[in-house]
C-alpha cells in the first residue's frame, strides 16, 4: 500500500526513490541533498535554491539553454553567492555547458570562476581577489574541445576532451572544512569529478567566503559564447583529489 506524505511517496515505511506505472516513470524522488537546481533559464529563478543569491548580467532562454541576450549588455555572466549559513557541508557544484563560436573569432571564454576573499598583488601593483577558472573552447588544429585551467591570469593546465561537439560537463568542489576550491570534468554515471593533478595542488583557498560566476559572453557576439543548464549544487561527503570519486551523504 503506497502513500503520499507531502513530496514524497512511501510503500509501507519505506520511501520510494522512483514509480512506475507501466513503462512510464510517475514519480522520482528528489534528491535532499540537492541545494540548487536551475535545468533552465526560466526567468532566472531557480527551481530549488537554498544556497543563496543569484544575479544575472544579461543571460535569457535559448532553445532550453541559459545563453546570450543580444538586447542585454557586451559581457553577460550568472553570479551565484553562497549564504554564510550554507557553507558548512561540502559542496558539490555540476552543470552542462555548450560553446559556440561566432563567425569572427575563435578563442576560450571562462565557463566556471571561484573567486575568494583573499586577495593578490597582480604585476602592475593592483590587489584584486583570487580566482581559479576553467575555460573552454576548441582547437582547431587538434579538433578537439578543450579545457584551460588558471589561477590569476596564470595557466596551469590545457585537457583535451575527446570529441569536438562542443557539449562540455564540468563541475566544482568546495571544501568547507579547508576552505578550498577546485574544479574539473565532471561524469555523472562514473560518479566522478576528474580534477587534474596541478588543479588540484594550485587550489583557491578563502577565509570565510567565496562565490562563483559562469559566464556567458565577453565581448557581446563578437567573441565565443557558452550556453548552460542543468547547473545543480549538493551536499556531499567529499571529492577523492586522486580518484576524481565522489562520496554522497
Amino acid at each position: 500500500m503506497g502513500n503520499i506524505i507531502l513530496d514524497r511517496a512511501y510503500i509501507g515505511d519505506t520511501e520510494a526513490s522512483k514509480i512506475y506505472l507501466g513503462s512510464e516513470l510517475i514519480y522520482e524522488a528528489f534528491d535532499r541533498n540537492i541545494i540548487f537546481y536551475m535545468p533552465t533559464y526560466n526567468g532566472g529563478v531557480p527551481e530549488v535554491n537554498n544556497f543563496g543569491a543569484i544575479n544575472f548580467t544579461g543571460g535569457t532562454d535559448v532553445g532550453g539553454w541559459i545563453g546570450y541576450d543580444p538586447a542585454g549588455p557586451g559581457t553577460q555572466s550568472i553570479k551565484i553567492t553562497p549564504s554564510s549559513n550554507v557553507i558548512k557541508n561540502n559542496l558539490l557544484i555540476t552543470f552542462k555547458a555548450k560553446w559556440y563560436k561566432p563567425a569572427k573569432a575563435g578563442t576560450v571564454l571562462a565557463a566556471l570562476r571561484f573567486y575568494s576573499d583573499k586577495s593578490y598583488t597582480s604585476e602592475d601593483g593592483t590587489r584584486s581577489n583570487e580566482f581559479l577558472g576553467m575555460y573552454i573552447g576548441f582547437d582547431e588544429d587538434q579538433n578537439k574541445d578543450m579545457i584551460d585551467y588558471g589561477k590569476n591570469f596564470n595557466d596551469l593546465a590545457t585537457v583535451y576532451q575527446s570529441g569536438n561537439d562542443h557539449l562540455f560537463s564540468l563541475g566544482g568542489y568546495v571544501d568547507t572544512s579547508l576552505k578550498r576550491c577546485y574544479l574539473g570534468v565532471y561524469n555523472e554515471s562514473l560518479g566522478t569529478l576528474a580534477i587534474p593533478s596541478i588543479v588540484s595542488s594550485n587550489y583557491l583557498e578563502y577565509n570565510n567566503s567565496f562565490y562563483f560566476d559562469l559566464g556567458i559572453s565577453s565581448f557581446g557576439n563578437l567573441l565565443p559564447i557558452n550556453y548552460y543548464k542543468d547547473i545543480i549544487i549538493k551536499n556531499i561527503n567529499s571529492v577523492n583529489l586522486s580518484t576524481g570519486k565522489i562520496t554522497y551523504l
